[in-house]
């Protein structure tokens, strides 16, 4: 099994730059409040994302 920015690399290596690139420049540049705000966001409403047998935590 690969990741998606692996796979990235071996198909279009010059995509697989620039997205380092942006993953850089955007993301990782964001200040603690901001991944604190992202970290502390309440979940959407609805079960997308349960497996059959799970249960929804309210």
């Amino acid at each position: 099994m690969i990741t998606i920015l692996e796979y990235v690399e071996w198909k279009q290596p010059h995509v697989a730059v620039k997205l380092k690139r942006w993953i850089e420049k955007k993301v990782l540049a964001l200040s603690f409040r901001h991944w604190k705000s992202i970290m502390e966001e309440r979940p959407k409403p609805g079960l997308g994302g349960l497996l059959e047998k799970e249960k929804a935590v309210l």
